[in-house]
């Protein structure tokens, strides 16, 4: 929803179409937030801002640290359209980055709040002509932690609380900011954003390698796994990168989010249930599916070593595993899995060879049967969330041609023994050639010495 200070008539037509112009930022506005913040009433969130004292920046950094304690969920249901947004009320807000600046928390409060820094970024939105002879207002957003990277240009969105509302700004207090770069590091990046995918949460997900699926993973597992439903629609999609296993297990922080390519061989499918009716809303589904496949090393081994050095490594030669999890299973492997599960079981065992386009998430670990016949401690390995599938089984009676092959080699085998056959004929007739001029010479000599 968009806001703007503008003239009476073109107030009016505003109205009808309910879009609103605040700055050259799109808005919406909302209820009020001040029932959940703990501690705040109107007047003290009113003296938070402008941070022009100590005092001053204390409540706001206070405010901040408060808004840390709640579900960004919540504050984006309470955005509704408004006229006028007032402080205390909930917005969403989403522009381009102009500036961005830091304010200092007052030392007393650092180890409390456990940061030392406000970020201050300063958005605009590209609008029209006809936006821009409306008078507009600036728009401020004051976090404690913007995305890793985020630069002028980029885009950011965020739910916050309005602590400054007048006609020329209005100043918003947000505790997380959405980040869509204006450039991408990877294919994988642009795919993810241009499906709203928060690319800020990726440093999150790479900071946590080689460690299991943790509450910190939900918001961007969910959402890049509702993304990855969302590609499956895509006709235009680009082609992936071929993923090298080896490469995943030694640089995974750099391959995070990367759109990726893999051909696998299923091992077994697990149905998994979604509980939260959040995330059941935001995959459209109460459920997804984890494969646990097995990938192609070539001729590298692996070696896994053991805390208790007097352990040997575990060994992995040809194959690793490679987990993937999707929302819904590909036609081929849904009814293989429907035939497999026999009854209400939400696990089976399934042995089908496929090729998968998707998102690499990141190195998990979890505990495995041969990890514990190894001395114990968690297996890690890459971890994919899969956007389509291509199944690589042989679809006809005679795949890729074995009764030619067949019939050729058997033609090649008869080929062959009729040659030996040849040869020893004329290896025989030749011995039987040279015993009979043997045999004759000798009788010559017996007749000459007689």
């Amino acid at each position: 929803m968009m806001l703007s200070k503008a003239s009476t008539g073109v107030r009016i037509v505003l109205l009808i179409v309910g879009v609103f112009v605040i700055g050259a930022n799109r808005i919406s506005c909302a209820e009020s937030a001040i029932d959940l913040l703990s501690g705040f009433d109107r007047d003290r969130i009113d003296a938070a801002y402008p941070p022009e004292s100590e005092e001053a920046r204390g409540e706001l950094s206070k405010l901040v640290y408060r808004l840390r304690t709640l579900d960004p969920n919540t504050l984006n249901q309470l955005a509704e359209p408004d006229l006028e947004p007032e402080i205390g009320d909930v917005v969403n807000v989403e522009g381009i980055v102009e500036k961005i600046s830091r304010l200092d928390v007052p030392t007393k409060l650092v180890e409390y709040l456990e940061f030392a820094q406000l970020f201050v970024i300063d958005v605009s939105e590209d609008v029209s002509e006809q936006q821009r002879s409306v008078q507009q207002r600036s728009v401020r957003l004051i976090s404690s932690s913007p995305p890793q990277g985020v630069q002028v240009g980029d885009r950011v969105a965020t739910a916050g609380v309005v602590v400054e509302s007048t006609e020329q700004a209005v100043a918003v207090v947000s505790h997380s900011v959405r980040w869509f770069p204006k450039t991408y590091r990877n294919l994988g990046q642009q795919l993810l954003s241009e499906e709203r995918f928060d690319l800020g949460l990726l440093p999150g997900v790479a900071a946590r390698n080689r460690r299991p699926l943790l509450a910190e993973d939900g918001n961007a597992f969910y959402a890049m796994l509702a993304t990855a439903a969302a590609l499956d629609g895509r006709s235009d999609l680009p082609a992936a990168e071929p993923a090298d296993p080896v490469a995943l297990l030694r640089t995974p922080q750099e391959l995070v989010g990367q759109w990726v390519h893999m051909e696998l061989e299923t091992v077994q499918v697990t149905r998994i249930a979604v509980p939260e009716i959040d995330r059941q809303e935001q995959l459209g589904r109460d459920h997804y599916f984890q494969i646990d496949a097995v990938g192609d090393l070539g001729g590298v081994v692996i070696k896994i070593e053991n805390s208790d050095k007097n352990i040997p490594p575990a060994t992995f030669q040809s194959r690793y595993p490679v987990s993937l999890v999707t929302a819904e299973l590909p036609t081929f492997m849904r009814e293989m899995f429907r035939r497999e599960q026999g009854g209400e079981a939400i696990v089976a065992p399934l042995r089908v060879k496929f090729g998968t386009d998707g998102f690499f998430y990141r190195l998990w670990a979890y505990d495995s049967d041969f990890m514990s016949q190894h001395g114990g401690g968690p297996q890690f390995g890459p971890l994919l969330i899969a956007a389509r599938f291509e199944n690589l089984e042989p679809t006809s009676a005679d795949p890729v041609g074995v009764g030619a092959i067949g019939t050729a080699a058997a033609i090649a085998i008869l080929c062959g023994m009729a040659a030996i056959w040849w040869w020893q004929r004329r290896a025989w007739a030749a011995d039987d050639d040279a015993r009979r001029r043997r045999q004759a010479s000798e009788s010559e000599q017996v007749s000459n010495q007689l």
